[in-house]
C-alpha cells in the first residue's frame, strides 16, 4: 500500500544527489547517473548529499530538505509508538 510513496521518495532522493553532482562536479548523465546510485546506497554519505543538493540545488528549506529523508522513517516510527501503545491498553 506504501510502496508506490517510498518509490516516489527513492526517486526524488535519487535525483536530489543526481543534480547536485551535475551542478557540483559538471558530470555527464551517464557518469552522473552511475554515481548518484552509488553514493544513494551509503546511508550517511546518501543522506549527507542529498540533503545539500536539495538545499542548495533545488533551493528547498533546510526543514524540506530534512523531512525528504527523514519523514518516512518519523511517520513510520510514529505509527509503530502508536500501535504498541494501542496494545497495552
Amino acid at each position: 500500500m506504501l510502496f508506490p510513496i517510498y518509490l516516489i521518495l527513492a526517486f526524488l532522493q535519487f535525483f536530489a544527489i543526481a543534480d547536485g553532482l551535475e551542478v557540483w562536479f559538471g558530470l555527464n548523465g551517464f557518469v552522473n547517473t552511475l554515481l548518484a546510485l552509488f553514493i544513494a546506497q551509503m546511508p550517511i554519505v546518501g543522506t549527507v548529499v542529498g540533503i545539500n543538493a536539495a538545499v542548495n540545488v533545488w533551493n528547498w528549506s533546510w526543514l524540506s530538505a530534512f523531512l525528504l529523508y527523514f519523514g518516512p522513517l518519523l511517520i513510520t516510527m510514529s505509527f509503530a509508538f502508536f500501535y504498541s501503545w494501542l496494545k497495552k491498553n
